[in-house]
């Protein structure tokens, strides 16, 4: 299965090892102590804190199930996965971290969480996210066109016509375009009956005088 890998966020290779090395030292003088008969399980629990801090690798891979965010120690590893039916917003902002775009991913209870990715890795997190949950909302600042198959757009008039629509209650994302779409085209409709209804007043039909013959 294809993955996009976001890009780790680690300590670095050379603090790694000074943690590490300082966590060694904390353990061998708390095992030093225990056999000299004082209380050496302070320093024991220090270093293996900062053992755990040195080799501790976070991974986030995105794929066509979701968001997988992955805890990896001593080659140990624990996944916590957020699936796209589980997501009720996607937003992308490529300006925060240039060149690199931050991805932010909440949840309709509210929980949330970011990554970054380069930017050519977008249009396919979108196309995913849009494939597995026709209800998510995605957002995005860049100025780029990304098309996401089988997703309706909307312009900023037809989302704020819809927006107004207090019983529209549409079940998802195209649904939500169609109505706003609608919506658009009554206000267009109305308008255009107004503007022939001035037109109509402004006339002034002229009464023909003349009578014909053979009539009264």
């Amino acid at each position: 299965m294809k993955k996009i890998h976001a890009k780790v966020k680690n300590n670095g290779k050379a603090l790694s090892f000074v943690i590490g090395a300082i966590g060694l030292m904390a353990m061998y003088k708390g095992a030093t102590a225990l056999v000299g008969g004082a209380n050496g399980l302070l320093y024991l629990g220090v270093g293996i804190l900062l053992l755990l801090v040195a080799f501790y690798r976070p991974m986030t891979d995105i794929d066509r199930e979701g968001v997988d965010d992955i805890f990896s120690v001593f080659g140990i590893k624990k996944h916590t996965v957020w699936k796209w039916e589980d997501i009720g917003r996607l937003v992308a902002d490529f300006d925060r971290a240039k060149p690199d775009v931050v991805i932010a991913v909440q949840k309709p209870q509210g929980a949330k969480k970011s990554f970054n990715v380069l930017p050519e890795d977008v249009p396919q997190i979108f196309e995913w996210a849009a494939a597995a949950n026709d209800r998510v909302l995605i957002q995005h600042n860049g100025d780029v066109d990304i098309n996401i198959p089988g997703r309706t757009k909307m312009n900023r008039e037809e989302y704020e016509a819809m927006q107004q629509k207090v019983n529209a209650k549409p079940q998802n994302f195209h649904q939500f375009a169609n109505e706003a779409r609608k919506i658009k085209e009554e206000k267009e409709q109305i308008v255009a009956q107004s503007r022939r209804n001035k037109m109509l007043k402004k006339a002034k039909p002229k009464l023909n005088e003349k009578k014909l013959k053979g009539w009264k």
